[in-house]
Order: C-alpha cells, then structure tokens, then sequence
C-alpha cells in the first residue's frame, strides 16, 4: 500500500481508494475467520468503520457460514468539542500523520469525517432488531443494548460503558514500613513504624504538590495502609477489603527464615509459581483475582 496522502483516498468519488479499502477489509476478515476457526481463536474484534448496513450485511453473512455470534459497537458523538479534542488527542499522532503539522492533520481527518457521513447508516433499532449491539453515545453519556446474551458478551458491554476517554493520573504506593517489617515478618496487622510515619507525611506533601482536583485515594483494610493514607487531603477515602494482602494463612507473623525451615517444601513451591501458591491454611492469588474479576464484572 502507497502512503497516505489525504482525505481524498476515503471519498467514494476515488475510485481506486474505494477498491483498495474493500480489498484490505476483506483480507484482515479472512485473517479474522481463519484465526477463529483454529485452535487459538475465541474472540476477535474487525476493526473497521463499517459505516453501511450494506457492509454490517457483508460481515454478518461471512460469519454466519461459520456459526461465529457478531456483536456490533457503534459510536455516535454529535458533539463537535469532543469530536475535536479526540482527533487531537489520537488521530493525528497516527502514522497516516506522521511528517504533517498538527492542525494540518486535524483539517485533513474531520474531511475525512466527512466523506463518512456522506454514506454512514446507523443500526436501524427497527431493521436491524435481530442483530446484537451495543450504542455509545457521545462517549459515554448514553448507552444502547439490543440483544445482549451470554456471559461473554455482558463483560463486553460491561468493559465498553466503563471506557473513559479522558485523561486521568492513577498513583500506586506501598504503605510506609511497619514494625513487622522492621523484623522481616510477613501479613499481620501491624501499625507503621516511626520511618513508616515519616514516609505518611512525606506522600501527603508530595500529592498536595500535584494539586490534584477531587481526588480519590483507595485503601486496603489494614492499619498500615490506612495509617499510610490518613494525612493526605482528599474528597474520598475509601477502604477495600479486596485490596487486602492475602491471608499468609499459618506462616501469618513468620519470617521467610521460618517458613523456610519449618514448611520448605511450601517454601519452595513458592518460589517456582507464587501466582498459583497458597499458603498453608491461607489463601492464593489466582483464585482471588477470578473472585474479584467475577464479583466486579457482574
């Protein structure tokens, strides 16, 4: 494929553009068919515009012939400011962008957001009821579901409504240290050490320093964790019991020296996959995990 030059390879009126892009979608849904019809395959996304019910029709009768279940994501924005500041943010930093200034490029792409519209047929609620979709609007202020079924594809549904476009800064900390690790000691309750406590109020300067708006600050239910966060200024402070440190079960209090001597083959065990180790007595990461994804995506 030649570089991209302009908006005019998305224009019906070119007629060559018109066949190459039907020539590459066709080829990346072969791509698609033939990895799902192996032994790898389960899910897939064909990631094109497909802004005709004459092109949704054409997918729909290839992936019938293969029992595959189709679920369409349409997302309408009408809202000019967003539409901008999406192209600005992501658009033009792809590589059809990569030589060509910034506002040059955001004049090129809403052309080409043109040529779209010329020929863009939503999902018809009426034609088109049989068919499984999900409806964004605007980014996420509305929200359409028709014909959701299945596991699979709630989660779907559930991870697109939980999509946020805009920016946002996610701090992850240890807490301060604590007595218990001052001995080298593993789970326990413990509260935070005189280093600890400094540790506290330096995080507290430190995140006042990012003026950060209504922000909201997470913890486990431990003390040290809690103890961590306490100085910090903020408009939520929320304590998660999944956030919790796994329950060391009998080696609760020990040191690795102890488990070592008194439990070695755990010991060792752990050390080969501490994903799929459980403490004796005590809990595993892999079944916890599935708890909470499970628990939070239903």
């Amino acid at each position: 494929m030649k570089d991209y030059n302009d908006h005019s390879y998305f224009s019906d009126e070119n007629n060559e553009g018109v066949a190459l892009r039907q020539k590459i979608a066709s080829e990346a849904l072969d791509d698609l068919i033939s990895w799902l019809t192996s032994d790898v395959g389960r899910i897939a996304v064909f990631d094109a515009t497909n802004t005709t019910r004459e092109r949704r029709l054409w997918i729909m009768e290839r992936c019938k012939t293969h029992n595959f279940q189709v679920i369409f994501v349409e997302s309408i924005c009408k809202d000019k400011n967003l539409i901008q500041e999406n192209v600005l943010e992501v658009k033009v930093n792809s590589p059809d962008y990569k030589s060509i200034d910034k506002e040059e490029a955001l004049k090129d792409f809403l052309k080409r957001i043109e040529h779209y519209e010329k020929r863009y047929e939503s999902i018809d609620d009426d034609l088109d009821k049989d068919w499984s979709y999900i409806k964004i609007f605007d980014q996420g202020k509305r929200y359409l579901a028709n014909r959701i079924e299945g596991n699979i594809n709630s989660r779907i549904v559930y991870y697109l409504m939980n999509i946020r476009v805009n920016k946002r800064t996610i701090y992850l900390t240890r807490h301060g240290e604590t007595d218990l690790n001052i001995h080298g000691r593993i789970g326990g309750d413990g509260k935070l050490s005189e280093r600890g406590e400094l540790y506290a109020k330096k995080l507290a300067a430190f995140m006042e320093q990012e003026k950060l708006e209504n922000l909201k600050v997470w913890t486990s239910h431990f003390k040290r964790t809690i103890q961590t966060a306490e100085h910090i200024q903020c408009s939520q402070m929320c304590y998660w019991k999944a956030l919790d440190e796994l329950d060391a079960g009998v080696c609760d209090g020990m040191t690795y020296e102890e488990i070592h001597k008194k439990y070695p083959d755990d010991f060792a065990r752990r050390d080969d996959n501490k994903y799929y180790y459980r403490y004796p007595m005590g809990e595993m990461n892999y079944p916890i995990f599935m708890f909470h994804y499970i628990l939070y995506s239903n």
